[in-house]
């Protein structure tokens, strides 16, 4: 009788630590993914922002969150992220799924304003001269349903001359 008491509390006490390791690779996987979708988002902004820039004829901030791009054979393209997500000719650019997507974090200090703005320089623009602009974001995961320890923020930058300067 003891001999299977023994037995039953060391298969006890193994299964105990097998669910504990069981869950921490489950927790640390879904970890990776969300930064890696997080992070995915953010450079497939970056990548679209840096090609819509460099072939600018013009660059004209319309406020801290609107840029206006404009091309010498093509039609303009304006980027917005004044919302939760980015759009580009009023089409989003991000991942806006509600469990996996992502959005443009707010700040976390009152007045809650979204992370993200453009800069342009040189304003206005003189003949010669690259124009180059700037955008600095933040996005975090959509959904909010998840635990405290996978919410995931991470901050981008990018800064882009104007390749169509004369």
């Amino acid at each position: 009788m003891i001999e299977l008491l023994v037995t039953t509390a060391i298969l006890g006490f193994l299964a105990i630590v097998s669910a504990v390791i069981v869950s921490a690779v489950i927790k640390s996987q879904n970890k990776t993914e969300i930064i890696n979708e997080v992070r995915g988002n953010g450079d497939l902004v970056i990548a679209k922002f840096e090609r819509d820039v460099k072939g600018a004829s013009l660059i004209v901030r319309n406020n801290q969150r609107r840029l206006t791009l404009s091309y010498e054979d093509s039609p303009t393209v304006i980027w917005d992220c004044s919302t939760s997500n980015f759009t580009r000719n009023g089409a989003i650019v991000t991942n806006n799924d509600p469990i996996r997507g992502v959005r443009i974090a707010l700040t976390t200090t009152l007045p809650f304003t979204r992370e993200c703005s453009f800069t342009v320089a040189p304003t206005p623009k003189t003949p010669g001269i690259p124009q180059i602009a700037t955008l600095d974001f933040t996005l975090d995961q959509r959904s909010t349903a998840q635990r405290q320890e996978f919410q995931i923020r991470e901050d981008f930058e990018v800064t882009v001359g104007s390749r169509a300067y004369q």
